[in-house]
C-alpha cells in the first residue's frame, strides 16, 4: 500500500469519518506500513488527538470560510515529498470546499501521475441519515 492516499470524504457531520479514519489508520500501522496521517477538519480535530497515529491538523481554511490553497498545496507537497500510506481525515466542514479544490486543480489524476494512488473512502448511515449520506 506505499505511497496510496486514503482520503475519507463525507458531507455529513457525526457520521463516523474520523472513526473510518482511526481504524484504516491501525489498519496500516499493524500491518508495518510508514503511516503519514493528517487531519484536516476545522472545528473537530478528533483524528488529530489519537497522539499514536502522529495524525498533523492542518488548518486547510480561511477565515472566509474557503480554502487556504496554500496549505493544502503544503498537504499535497507532503504527498509528493514523503513515502508513505496517507491517511486524510476531512471534516464535513470543509467537505464542499475540498471537493472544489480537488476539481478545479484535477487533483486526483496529478497525484496519481505522480505515482500515488488515491482512494476515496465515505460512511453511509442506516435510518434517518441514509437520505443525507447517500446522495
Amino acid at each position: 500500500m506505499l505511497n496510496t492516499v486514503h482520503l475519507i470524504l463525507q458531507g455529513k457531520g457525526g457520521i463516523g469519518k474520523s472513526l473510518a479514519a482511526v481504524l484504516l489508520a491501525q489498519y496500516f500501522l499493524s500491518k508495518g506500513e510508514t503511516l503519514r496521517a493528517f487531519d484536516t477538519d476545522q472545528e473537530n480535530t478528533t483524528f488529530s488527538h489519537y497522539k499514536a497515529l502522529n495524525a498533523v491538523h492542518i488548518p486547510v481554511m480561511n477565515e472566509s470560510r474557503t480554502i487556504n490553497a496554500k496549505m493544502f498545496d503544503s498537504l499535497i507537497e507532503k504527498i509528493l515529498e514523503q513515502e508513505g500510506v496517507f491517511v486524510i481525515d476531512n471534516g464535513a466542514n470543509t467537505f464542499s470546499p475540498l471537493l472544489a479544490y480537488m476539481v478545479e486543480n484535477d487533483l486526483v489524476n496529478f497525484l496519481q501521475e505522480n505515482g500515488r494512488k488515491v482512494y476515496v473512502h465515505t460512511v453511509v448511515g442506516g435510518g434517518d441519515t441514509l437520505q443525507d449520506t447517500a446522495n
